[in-house]
């Protein structure tokens, strides 16, 4: 599942994935081809993903528009545990 998804970025959920910082993905939902990208961060059962090319702005407004419960998570973290992605 793909959460917070911006220009530069997003949050994957990881559940039973070995992920390391420095991985390369590739982030594939119902609604975005193929997004290649690297990992920056993990916790305990996310991970941010760095895209190797911004996506186009235009594009993520849209989805935040058209699918805004698909962006949103399900519990939100607290603000001292944020971490940028991009």
């Amino acid at each position: 599942m793909v959460y917070d998804l911006s220009v530069g970025g997003c949050r994957i959920a990881r559940p039973g994935h070995s992920l390391r910082i420095g991985d390369s993905v590739i982030v594939r939902t119902d609604i975005l081809e193929g997004l290649t990208g690297k990992v920056r961060w993990v916790d305990l059962d996310h991970a941010g993903i760095c895209f190797e090319r911004p996506l186009y702005g235009p594009v993520v407004e849209h989805i935040h528009y058209k699918w805004s419960g698909f962006l949103q998570s399900i519990e939100r973290p607290e603000p001292s545990r944020l971490r940028m992605v991009a």
